[in-house]
């Protein structure tokens, strides 16, 4: 059971001279690394499907401006 008042600020040693223990182990991650590439996967098909998007509607809006089917936009 963990102590509660024990934090890393404020750590005390339980016998003179030996280190406290740390609470994780030293090559334990937050986060496995299958979901950290998992996560960075999905990032990276939400970026590529804004950017084609964002592409193809500047290419319709560009194919209509240069055939006429759209005229120059006022503003003001």
């Amino acid at each position: 059971m963990r102590n509660p008042t024990r934090t890393l600020a404020n750590w005390t040693f339980e016998k003179k001279g030996k280190r406290p223990k740390s609470r994780y182990r030293e090559r334990e991650m937050a986060m496995p690394w299958n979901m950290t590439l998992w996560m960075a996967e999905m990032v990276w098909l939400a970026l590529t499907g804004w950017v084609s998007s964002c592409l193809t509607v500047a290419d319709e809006l560009a194919t209509s401006l240069r055939t006429g089917d759209i005229g120059p936009f006022n503003v003001g």
